[in-house]
């Protein structure tokens, strides 16, 4: 990639990078403030009284970092401690099986977490079928924050609460940066972030525990 990259700047094509930050001098980028939205989305947590919060991660580099800092800027502004065994980083994809086969490795902790924020909203809903076949209900008896707002997520049972990428607003700023480079080769490169937003539906509730 970064070979494609260099062609393209040596060449002067006019490109923007969506969604991933390279910092290069000639390299612009519009991207999603990832590591915002984890912060969101375990500060909503905590505001609830949860001090136990498990984190099932993706397994893309940038944004396993970039989340894993939201989660623990959220931890540290609460004065809560941050525990390894609470954080689980999943590697076959950010799909259902994931997010069930996660969650047996958070609720067979000797303390298992109140609740759980995850990487993407189809494994927060593996996490649902995982944790209904153990007997255990959202949000009664655990809280769970997905993480995309995808369709599907505002039908289950109950309604996820996540975090919503605003993917309109990412295209419409790579366009209008791609224009300007279009129309002026002597711009300068520009990188661009995009703060998500919380999207609070039914499936937190206060710490019970």
């Amino acid at each position: 990639v970064i070979h494609n990259i260099e062609e393209l700047e040596r060449d002067e094509i006019p490109f923007v990078i969506l969604n991933y930050r390279l910092e290069r001098p000639k390299t612009s980028y519009v991207a999603i403030d990832k590591e915002h939205g984890s912060y969101l989305a375990v500060k909503h947590l905590i505001d609830l009284g949860h001090r136990r919060i498990g984190f099932i991660n993706g397994s893309l580099p940038q944004h396993i970092e970039e989340r894993f800092y939201g989660y623990r800027r959220a931890l540290d502004e609460g004065g809560i401690d941050l525990k390894s065994e609470y954080i689980v980083t999943v590697t076959e994809g950010w799909v259902e099986k994931t997010g069930y086969e996660a969650a047996d490795s958070l609720l067979d902790l000797p303390q298992p977490p109140t609740s759980i924020v995850t990487a993407s909203d189809l494994i927060a809903i593996g996490v649902y079928k995982r944790l209904k076949e153990r007997g255990l209900r959202v949000p009664e008896d655990i809280s769970v924050i997905g993480y995309d707002d995808i369709p599907i997520a505002r039908y289950q049972a109950p309604p996820l609460t996540t975090i919503r990428q605003p993917y309109y607003d990412l295209g419409v700023k790579a366009v209008d940066i791609l224009m300007r480079f279009i129309n002026n080769h002597h711009q300068s490169s520009v990188h661009e972030i995009i703060k998500p937003s919380l999207v609070k539906r039914d499936s937190c509730a206060p710490a019970s525990r």
